[in-house]
């Protein structure tokens, strides 16, 4: 094993808990914490360990602590915060150029939306999957779908007897969307859930 970057958590960031995925040829991938500002970062490192970062967050209306992996899709990076992003709170969903412009395409929390997402996106067929521990409904987290201009609903708010607190979804071939959550079903231990788009 080699270590290839240690992070100094300003400007590049701290806390790594989300995977890397592969880009234009290097690594790309979110810290939690760090940055200048101290709300986490998306960052670029080379196999031979030349890291960048390309953003740091604010904690304003683009949102703070990133917690899921980027997707790659026609050029351009897409992720997650969990946190902040304006007025609400409760995180949001960005987009971002190879060399690090975001664009803000939705601040979740408004009323029966969903919050608080703690996992990355999924991409099938032009629009992004996700889910969040919060929100909703019935405030126990949701699967939502998000297009490129940020169009966004929600596809299902779980009621607790189907499972609270969702984690990452996939897509199968055929277009359902299966995932896992933290807690609910009877006994409160998770389910492995499906939900059609």
């Amino acid at each position: 094993m080699q270590r290839i970057r240690r992070f100094q958590n300003n400007p590049d960031g701290a806390t790594l808990v989300a995977g890397l995925i592969r880009f234009k040829g290097a690594l790309y991938g979110t810290t939690e914490n760090g940055g200048t500002d101290g709300y986490g970062t998306v960052f670029k490192v080379t196999s031979s360990g030349r890291e960048s970062a390309l953003y740091s967050f604010t904690g304003g209306s683009d949102g703070a602590y990133p917690l899921g992996s980027l997707v790659a899709v026609k050029g351009e990076l897409y992720g997650t915060t969990s946190s902040n992003a304006g007025s609400r709170g409760a995180g949001s969903v960005f987009k971002m150029t190879p060399s690090g412009s975001i664009t803000v395409l939705h601040q979740f929390g408004a009323s029966g939306d969903a919050s608080d997402p703690q996992a990355g996106l999924t991409y099938a067929r032009g629009t992004f999957y996700g889910t969040t521990a919060e929100g909703g409904i019935n405030g126990l987290g949701a699967v939502f779908a998000i297009e490129a201009s940020g169009a966004e609903s929600v596809l299902h708010s779980f009621t607790e007897a189907d499972g609270e607190q969702p984690k990452d979804v996939v897509v199968d071939v055929n277009g359902t969307l299966y995932g896992t959550t933290q807690g609910g079903g009877n006994p409160s231990q998770g389910t492995v859930f499906a939900v059609t788009p």
